[in-house]
């Protein structure tokens, strides 16, 4: 195809069969159009990996909109923009993670006589909370664990793990596995206080 058709040709019509890193360059340099191709391309791609891991529609909704939210807040930063699809279902996920955990943790703000706090891998166990008990243990939990849990699923801005990883002084990649172990023994400790009354 000549450049003359390609300009005649509606923008909209260029950009549909686009590869992603025409579209991600195109997006940086401004273009809403080329922003437009991609949401098309992936909403329902996002909105899929959020309701496969149990999300109702309006959480996957949501996942979907904070998905594409941290796409654009990291634009200007991605590499590998052949591999959109997969970072965008990382991201999804991830996300999508975040907020089941912090549902289950801030049950006990709405739900106060019933309560599971589960680590992110699950054993199946149930562990019964009402606040004043999840106060007490994260009160027990300590620094720096108390302080990270507080800011993932307390604060109400919502921040990303690359937020609260700048507060806290940390490698963004660590934030992921230190939570999982502060989740564990946030648990522990609540096991203990159950048995102790």
């Amino acid at each position: 195809m000549s450049n003359e058709t390609r300009r005649r040709q509606p923008v909209a019509t260029v950009h549909a069969d686009a590869s992603d890193g025409v579209l991600v360059e195109a997006c940086r340099g401004g273009d809403a159009e080329a922003w437009g191709v991609l949401v098309d391309r992936y909403e329902r791609l996002i909105y899929a990996v959020a309701a496969y891991e149990g999300l109702d529609s309006s959480d996957a909704s949501d996942i979907t909109q904070l998905t594409f939210e941290a796409l654009l807040d990291q634009l200007d930063s991605l590499v590998q923009t052949d591999r959109l699809r997969w970072w965008l279902m990382s991201v999804a996920r991830r996300q999508t993670w975040r907020l089941r955990e912090r549902n289950r943790l801030q049950a006990v703000l709405v739900q106060p006589e019933s309560y599971a706090v589960e680590p992110s891998v699950s054993d199946g166990s149930e562990l019964r909370a009402d606040r004043q008990l999840l106060e007490r243990a994260l009160q027990q939990l300590g620094e720096p664990c108390e302080e990270l849990l507080r800011h993932l699923y307390f604060d109400p801005s919502e921040p990303s793990y690359a937020e609260v990883a700048a507060r806290l002084g940390r490698s963004e990649n660590g934030i992921g596995p230190t939570r999982s172990r502060c989740l564990v023994r946030l648990r522990q400790i609540l096991e203990s206080i159950s048995v102790d009354g």
